[in-house]
C-alpha cells in the first residue's frame, strides 16, 4: 500500500487475534484511498489458478489455508491525481524484483505511474517472477521512484510457509 512519508504505520491484533494495520489514525487491512491520493495495483500468479484478478491497497492477494505458492506479482502504480505542495503532478513510477526457487533475484521491472493496465503488462511478460516453471517466489523488493518517492512509501509484507506473516517492510526493503 501507498502512504504519505512520516505516517505512523503499526500493526495491532484485534479480537480475533488477526492483525490489523494501522495507518495514521484508522485501522484496516485495506486502506480507504481518498481522491487525489496514489495507490498500488497488483495481480499474482498462482500455483494451480494461474494469474489471479487484481486487488489493491493492503488487499491481500493469493489464496488462504490452501498451500498455493506464488510464482509471479504485477505491480501497478495510480497516481489519482496526486499533486506536490505547489499543485504540480507528481512523477515517477514503481519497480520491484522477487527472488525466485532456484533461479535467485531477477532483474528488476519498472512501470511509469498511470502507465499500461496490469492485463496488458501480464500479456507483455512485464511481471516479476515465473509462470509455468512451478517455482515459488521466496522474497520480494518494491521500491517508488522519482517524485512520488519524496511524498510516499510503499509498505508490503509476506505470508511464508511456516513462519507466517512477517513484519511489513518499506521502500525495498526486502520481504
Amino acid at each position: 500500500m501507498i502512504i504519505p512519508v512520516d505516517t505512523d504505520y503499526e500493526e495491532t491484533e484485534n479480537i480475533e487475534g488477526e492483525t490489523e494495520e494501522t495507518i495514521g489514525d484508522s485501522a484496516s487491512l485495506i486502506r480507504q484511498v481518498a481522491p487525489g491520493e496514489p495507490s498500488v495495483s497488483y495481480a499474482v500468479h498462482c500455483q494451480t489458478y494461474g494469474w489471479m484478478s487484481p486487488m489493491s491497497d493492503g488487499a491481500k492477494a493469493g489464496t488462504s489455508g490452501q498451500s498455493k505458492r506464488l510464482e509471479a506479482i504485477c505491480i501497478r502504480l495510480n497516481s489519482n491525481g496526486a499533486v506536490d505542495e505547489q499543485g504540480n503532478p507528481l512523477t515517477g513510477g514503481i519497480r520491484y524484483r522477487t527472488h525466485v526457487q532456484t533461479f535467485g533475484w531477477q532483474d528488476w521491472v519498472s512501470s511509469e505511474m498511470d502507465g499500461e493496465d496490469i492485463a496488458f503488462m501480464i500479456d507483455g511478460g512485464k511481471y516479476a517472477g515465473t509462470s509455468g516453471l512451478a517455482r515459488r517466489l521466496e522474497g520480494i523488493e518494491i521500491e517508488l521512484t522519482g517524485d512520488i518517492a519524496n511524498y510516499y512509501d510503499i509498505v508490503y509484507r509476506t505470508h511464508v510457509q511456516t513462519f507466517g506473516w512477517l513484519e511489513p517492510v518499506k521502500n525495498g526493503a526486502m520481504s
